[in-house]
């Protein structure tokens, strides 16, 4: 197995810890995205693939923009998580632009990238495309990196 290979595996492993083992393994709101599936990760990159039920919709049969938002800071958190480790973040502002809404029985692919890091504030991205590409949502993402210890 070539040494690209196995870093990349490390990197997967590592993104799938991240949101296994560290946010869906607690009562927290993320339990909503409980069957989200980690696809790629690791170096600030996160990408999952989430499945659209009865239960994320609005009353127009589409996701709703609520959940869209979620997974939007969702991924991009642990996209960011899989390159400031052990570190905490909150929140500093969260954009979306809807384009075109999933519907019921869709499965949405959260592409989530960190644009800029510095020592206290990253900047991230994340694209929402349907399974054939279609672009459905950008976001973009500004958190706050606390220093190691510390809480809000």
């Amino acid at each position: 197995m070539a040494t690209e290979d196995i870093d990349k595996e490390e990197r997967l492993r590592f993104a799938k810890e991240v949101v296994h083992g560290r946010v869906l393994r607690d009562k927290r709101f993320e339990n909503i995205i409980q069957k989200i599936v980690v696809v790629d990760g690791g170096d600030g990159n996160m990408t999952c693939e989430f499945e659209v039920t009865e239960e994320h919709r609005n009353s127009n049969g589409t996701l709703h923009g609520g959940m869209m938002s979620l997974l939007v800071d969702a991924v991009t958190s642990w996209a960011l998580h899989t390159k400031v480790r052990d570190r905490n973040s909150a929140s500093i502002e969260l954009t979306l632009r809807f384009l075109k809404p999933p519907r019921v029985g869709d499965t949405v692919v959260i592409d989530a990238k960190t644009v800029k890091c510095g020592r206290r504030v990253a900047f991230l991205s994340a694209e929402i495309r349907s399974n054939n590409g279609d672009l459905l949502a950008q976001g973009y993402h500004t958190k706050l990196i606390m220093e190691p210890g510390s809480k809000l």
